[in-house]
């Protein structure tokens, strides 16, 4: 028995919920921002890239082949854990890909969630 409150099997589907959400975000967070509304703008933008960094992480979970536990999304409600540990576990991984791998990378990127971010090894 496994005390998962994300079993495995079921990570995808949290995985586009969080893409969705995300792009959700960043579409709201775009239209302020052509309106000139900076200051509501902001935060939904942060919390956009917050909600692919959660994605990337649940991919991160499914590549291990485990689930998600209790104290994984505990972790996950944490701001400072999405906007700083996240992102430089990606950075790390990042840097040791070889070219190949970081092409296969980027293409994923651009054809999963090409609105959020353009990203380069650079």
């Amino acid at each position: 028995m496994n005390n998962f409150l994300i079993p495995p099997e079921k990570i995808i589907d949290g995985i586009n919920l969080a893409l969705q959400y995300s792009d959700s975000l960043y579409e709201t967070s775009s239209e302020l921002f052509n309106k000139k509304n900076f200051l509501q703008s902001t935060p939904l933008a942060i919390l956009s890239y917050e909600e692919a960094a959660k994605a990337n992480w649940l991919l991160i979970k499914l590549e291990e082949k485990g689930g998600v536990t209790q104290e994984d999304w505990k972790s996950l409600r944490d701001h400072k854990f999405k906007l700083t540990k996240l992102e430089k576990n990606n950075l790390e991984k990042i840097n040791k890909m070889s070219n190949a791998e970081m092409k296969i990378y980027l293409e994923f990127q651009r054809d999963t969630f090409e609105k959020i971010s353009e990203k380069s090894k650079e």
